[in-house]
Formats: structure tokens, C-alpha cells, sequence
């Protein structure tokens, strides 16, 4: 089966924090993954010798920090978007996100919609609705400092695929500092 990488934005570390608990919250009340906190800004099918690293590098390269405005959490019974906070677009990001599609070498039709999940299972849209009425944050806008490069196997449907995600590279988003 052919790889699939996701390229991620991460919150800064105060902000991650805040819905690391939130998801872990979540994930426990009812019965969900547990995920790192991120905005997917491009993703598509990888060739082996494609290098995501070199990518997140070459796209980001004068891009030292992304805020982004919130604009409402949202609910739906797709299993990927389930509870997320919805964010205003961005041109920065749109350049990002066309900046990978560009260095891709199998560039795929990925649509950006910046989100950040807060759960990822199957709920009915009543129960979704009422879920999400309840979460309240405590930011208008969240900063990210960080991106990454996570494979999978395409699609993520179920509990398992999340956990199957697998980080083959994350960086700052400053020139000088990487972390692996």
C-alpha cells in the first residue's frame, strides 16, 4: 500500500497544552483516540523516495509563526471531524499548503479548510451538537510554532488508523531550531 504523508501545524506549547486536555477529555468520556493537537495543511500520497523533511523545510522556510483567528467549534458525524475548532482562512497558510503541493512529487487535490480536531469518532449529529456546545476556549486565536510530517494509510476511518499515524518529522518554524 502506498504512503501517505500529512503535513501539520502544531500549537505553540501553552495553547497545545490546553487542547491536549481538551482532546484527552474527550478520548476519555467517550471511548475516542487520543491525537496530538494540529491543523492539516496538506496531505496526499508520498513516493518512497519522496523526503517530507525536505518539503516542510523548502515550504516553510520564511515562515517563523501562523496565528490563526478562531472562528467557531463546529460538529459533523464524519469520523475526522467530529468536534473541531474551525479557523478563518489564511493567505499565509494558502501558500504554505500550495508550496507542498508544488515540492509534492505526486501532488494530490488536497482542498486546505484549517481545523483542529478535538475528537475523532462516529457520533450521532445530535449528540456531536450537544458536545460541542459545551466546550468553551480560552483564546480567540491560536499561535503555531511548529510543523510536522506524519505517515498513515490514507484515509483515516476508524480508532486504529489513528493510532497506526506514525511522526517521521517535525520542525520549528524558525530557520536555526529543529526538533526530531
Amino acid at each position: 500500500m502506498p504512503r501517505h504523508v500529512s503535513y501539520w501545524l502544531v500549537p505553540v506549547a501553552t495553547e497545545r497544552a490546553v487542547f491536549q486536555e481538551l482532546i484527552e477529555t474527550l478520548a476519555s468520556t467517550h471511548d475516542a483516540p487520543r491525537f496530538v493537537p494540529h491543523v492539516t495543511i496538506y496531505s496526499g500520497a508520498s513516493p518512497a523516495d519522496e523526503h517530507p523533511a525536505d518539503i516542510l523545510a523548502r515550504s516553510t522556510q520564511q515562515v517563523h509563526r501562523v496565528r490563526l483567528q478562531i472562528d467557531r467549534i463546529l460538529a459533523t458525524e464524519a469520523f475526522t471531524k467530529t468536534l473541531f475548532v474551525q479557523f478563518h482562512p489564511l493567505t499565509r497558510l494558502r501558500q504554505m499548503t500550495e508550496a507542498m503541493r508544488r515540492l509534492s512529487l505526486q501532488p494530490s487535490a488536497y482542498a486546505l479548510n484549517p481545523h483542529l480536531s478535538l475528537m475523532y469518532k462516529t457520533l450521532s449529529q445530535p449528540e456531536a451538537r450537544r458536545t460541542a456546545a459545551t466546550i468553551q476556549l480560552p483564546m480567540a486565536a491560536v499561535s503555531f510554532d511548529e510543523v510536522g510530517a506524519i505517515v498513515s494509510l490514507g484515509t483515516t476511518r476508524t480508532a486504529e488508523d489513528v493510532r497506526r499515524w506514525q511522526v517521521v518529522w517535525r520542525q520549528r518554524l524558525s530557520p536555526a531550531t529543529r526538533v526530531t
